[in-house]
Parts: structure tokens; sequence; C-alpha cells
């Protein structure tokens, strides 16, 4: 009996590493949005505190600029979307889906909001987008002005038009997507802005360099949505999607057109600007 007994318990306790193993093996297969990123790009040292120049949306004078803002008609639907960038190399991903999530956009219906239709980081790469898109590369690099662009365009629904802030200062690296036209002074971009922030369905995404806006002339390349235009303080207010790492700040608009107006090493030409048109689910 003994031996019976102890046979029976081996079985049991056989069967219960197996559910286990399968319990682990199904947490696994699940889908939380983020299984696309193949690679996780980081920096090497932590950025420190909010630049000078900058004022955060939650202080004070922040507060005063949004409570008297001249263009900022989609602000409210920005902020319930803001969206935090999933790895250090997705703000150009984060900032898309940020908007499109505010808009009217038709959403996919995918794991793990079904059965609410939702963007994520990893669902905006439809079959469209990654027709033209390796997410290998842009798990490690990011993305280009001209790429965010055609990845918006690959949404249905969705125009998205691409300025350069400036023409390129030298030789330009061929990217497997429509470029962007050039826009030539800090007045073009300051008219457009106040024009699409104040439109439904209008948003308003920059890619530009964090040096310029530093302290210490450190930071690498960045996307994030405008979300308002402050004509008394002549500045916006960026929704910075690496929200570990900075609150939503305003910036002078002058200051935002020098730092769009940087070349990225990845394509050769200047950072910049992209316009985002939505038309409304039917």
């Amino acid at each position: 009996m003994l031996a019976v007994w102890r046979q029976c318990c081996a079985i049991v306790a056989t069967l219960a590493w197996l559910a286990a193993c399968s319990d682990a093996s199904a947490a696994e297969l699940v889908d939380t949005g983020s299984q696309c990123v193949t690679a996780l790009h980081e920096e090497t040292e932590n950025a420190g505190p909010l630049p000078s120049r900058l004022i955060s949306l939650l202080s004070p004078k922040g507060q005063r600029l949004l409570g008297g803002c001249t263009a900022c008609r989609n602000y409210p639907a920005i902020a319930a979307s803001f969206t935090t960038q999933v790895t250090q190399a997705f703000c150009g991903v984060a900032s898309s889906i940020t908007v499109l999530n505010a808009s009217k956009a038709p959403k996919p219906l995918t794991d793990p909001y079904k059965p609410y239709p939702y963007f994520t980081q990893c669902n905006i790469f439809n079959v469209n987008a990654r027709s033209h898109l390796a997410l290998d590369t842009v798990s490690n690099e990011g993305l280009t002005l001209a790429q965010a662009t055609f990845l918006l365009n690959a949404q249905k629904g969705v125009r998205a038009t691409c300025f350069h802030a400036g023409p390129a200062d030298g030789p330009v690296i061929h990217q497997d997507v429509p470029d962007c036209d050039v826009r030539r002074s800090a007045a073009q971009f300051r008219s457009t802005a106040r024009h699409v922030l104040n439109r439904p369905q209008r948003y308003l995404l920059i890619n530009f360099s964090r040096a310029t806006l530093s302290d210490d002339n450190t930071g690498g390349g960045h996307f994030s949505p405008l979300a308002a235009y402050s004509g008394r303080g002549d500045a916006l207010l960026v929704m910075d999607v690496a929200r570990y790492k900075y609150p939503p700040f305003w910036v002078d608009t002058d200051l935002l057109w020098q730092a769009m107006a940087t070349t990225d090493t990845s394509s050769g030409q200047h950072r910049g600007y992209i316009v985002v048109e939505v038309q409304a689910e039917q």
C-alpha cells in the first residue's frame, strides 16, 4: 500500500508541474500591446531636471499659459489619450497613437483591449505600415520624420503631411518612403501651429533635437505631439511622450524651430513637423 501511495503522490506532483508549466506558457503568450518590440534602446545617463528655458505645464506659469491659450481646441482629447512611449526609441510611435486615439479615426480591435477598439504602439504597424517599416529597425533606431508620416498615412481615414525645418545641410540618405516638403522659417511654422491647433480633427507632431532645448547641449532626436499655442507667451505646449523623463512643457516658438532645424543623421535631413488630418469614421 505504501508503494502505491508513493506512486500516486508522484503522479499528482507530475500533473501539478505540467499544469504549472502550461499556465506559464499561456501567460507568456498574452498580448499586452507591446510584443512587437524586438530591442530596447536605452540612454546611458539620467537626463536630469527639466531644462531652464522650458516651462512645466504643472507650474503656476504653465497653468496660466494654458488658461489663456490662443489655440488649444484639441487639448482635452490629447490630454486624455496622452501615451508614454513603450521604449526609449518609440517616441514617434507613441506620438502617433496619442493623436490617433484622441481623434475619430477608425481604431483597430486587438488584444489586450478588445472588445474596445484602440490604437497601441504595436497594432499601428498594420500590413500597410510593415510594407516599408521594419520593426527591428524601429526598435533600435526609432523613426525619421518621413517614416513617422508614412506610419500615420498607413491608417484608415488619416492624411499626414510632413515638413522639414529648412533644407538639408549635406548629402541626403535615401529612405524607402515618400519625402517631406521644406518650410524655411519659424513664421511659417507658427502660422501653421496656430491654425492646426484650433481646428477639430487636426493635430501637430514635432520632431526636434533635445540638445537645442537643453542647458548643456546634450540629448538626441525626439518626437512629441503639440497640444496648445499661447499667443501671450509665443509658446507651444509639448506633450512629451517620454513621461518618465519630463512633464508636458511650454517652449518658445523660435527656440522650438531651432530645435527642429537640426540634422537627423538617419536621413541626412532636418527634423521638422507633421500635420495630421483625420476624417471622421463613417
